[in-house]
């Protein structure tokens, strides 16, 4: 990871990387979307803001030795609050 600080054009290179290649989350929003069930016209927006919660969380912190890793309990709770979170604001109202 020091590397990428000093050289910020690597970073830069594997960020396009990763970001040219679709991933499970991006197609099931995509999916999803297109079924009408979320209202995510953005879906890598979507998905970027779904990891950035998630890492803000469980990942930058103990990167930095911060705060422990969660345990299974733990995950499976941020998993839950992020999941209801994102779902209040995306989900599709079911017309009848």
């Amino acid at each position: 990871m020091g590397h990428f600080f000093q050289q910020p054009q690597a970073l830069a290179a594997e960020l396009r990387k990763l970001n040219a290649q679709e991933t499970m989350l991006q197609r099931w929003l995509r999916v999803a979307s297109d079924a009408g069930r979320l209202t995510t016209p953005d879906v890598p927006g979507a998905s970027a803001q779904l990891h950035s919660l998630i890492k803000g969380a469980a990942f930058w912190h103990q990167l930095m030795g911060l705060q422990p890793i969660l345990s299974q309990t733990e995950q499976a709770a941020l998993a839950e609050r992020t999941a209801d979170l994102f779902l209040s604001h995306s989900t599709a109202s079911v017309k009848q």
